[in-house]
């Protein structure tokens, strides 16, 4: 609108409906399921999507240095990476069921995440995710102002490969699906 406050009211009514949402999902995951991994691993990636929805409030709305915009930037990889992640461990919990008690053997794919994660957090060292374009020291990675690295299409490669993943271990998991439905889903995904 013409009108500047009103702007302001509905931005911040735009952000208190998600960032309310994301606190009652999570709430609700936490009472209603069992305690169990996959449980953990939810209610985490609940918090994930709150930490990235506050990043992306400050980065809009409070951010005004080039090198703090840069680094929310930066900080958004944290959930886009890490909640795919959790899925696919979830899913893994989910399909193995009570069988393997105690052993948290995909735990282990924290480790690449959270490689991939630093990586991103320290692009201004080696410039891997985003090549700027302009000096560093006006770089806000505004369109045009950069070009993508190598360990951003690796990033982005992990980010389908865990959803891709964890979706057909719960399809498989439900025996719903046939396994020619499951490629025909895969294809359409990476399609």
């Amino acid at each position: 609108t013409a009108i500047p406050a009103l702007n302001t009211l509905l931005t911040c009514v735009n952000y208190v409906t998600f960032v309310g949402l994301l606190l009652f999902w999570n709430e609700a995951v936490r009472v209603r399921l069992l305690p169990s991994g996959a449980k953990t691993y939810i209610v985490s990636a609940g918090l994930l999507l709150l930490l990235y929805m506050l990043v992306r409030i400050f980065k809009y709305r409070f951010a005004v240095e080039p090198v703090v915009m840069r680094y929310a930037l930066y900080a958004y990889w944290i959930s886009q990476i890490l909640v795919p992640t959790l899925f696919l461990m979830t899913c893994i919990r989910i399909r193995r069921g009570r069988a393997v008690q105690g052993k948290q053997r995909e735990a282990w794919l924290l480790i690449p995440a959270s490689f991939l994660v630093l990586t991103i957090l320290t692009n201004d060292l080696h410039s891997l995710v985003y090549t700027p374009l302009i000096g560093l020291s006006n770089c806000t990675l505004d369109t045009g102002t950069y070009t993508h690295g190598p360990v951003f299409y690796l990033s982005c490669g992990w980010m389908i490969l865990t959803v891709g993943t964890g979706l057909i271990l719960l399809f498989r998991k439900t025996g719903r699906f046939s396994k020619r439905a499951v490629w025909h889903l895969l294809t359409v995904v990476l399609l």
